[in-house]
């Protein structure tokens, strides 16, 4: 598998894979893949290509990693659907699809399905209501706060003889 990957990686032949290869390389295979929200078909940017030396590649070693993204606008709250095709190279590469823990703890991983090969997988998620409870505590805090503030500026104003 190592030569047939190495030769669409390193286009010139040189036994260097160039960060213009890597990155070519990873355009090309993002190109290969979709990603869907709700039925929705999202543009992939590609941000970071890691392609490990040749013959580290050759020697089995290497893992190529791509990282890209997706901008998506404000989801309503509720449960999302989440999918990935990777037509890149169906014969001869080896996987590994599995989503990772949000950031945001509105976000929650519902369920997680993959295809045996990992080539194609669904990720459904859940997206929580924004807490109204946690508004009205700041709103309260920011209160109560403006109030400590008038209450002291009251007392000061008292103390040093103002009306």
């Amino acid at each position: 598998v190592a030569p047939e990957i190495i030769g669409l990686i390193d286009r010139n032949a040189d036994d260097v894979i160039s960060p213009q290869e890597a990155r070519e390389y990873g355009q090309q295979a993002l190109s290969e893949m979709t990603l869907t929200l709700d039925g929705r078909p999202l543009s992939v940017i590609l941000d970071r290509v890691e392609i490990p030396s040749a013959a580290d590649l050759r020697a089995g070693l290497g893992t190529i990693a791509l990282r890209a993204g997706a901008t998506v606008e404000r989801l309503p709250t509720g449960r999302h659907d989440l999918r990935f095709r990777n037509g890149h190279h169906p014969g001869s590469a080896v996987y590994l699809l599995n989503a990772l823990h949000p950031e945001n703890p509105a976000i929650r991983v519902a369920s997680q399905s993959r295809d045996s090969t990992q080539r194609e997988g669904r990720i459904e998620y859940e997206v929580a209501a924004a807490s109204r409870a946690r508004w009205l505590w700041l709103f309260a805090g920011l209160a109560c706060f403006h109030r400590h503030i008038a209450a002291g500026f009251n007392r000061l104003m008292k103390v040093h003889g103002s009306p």
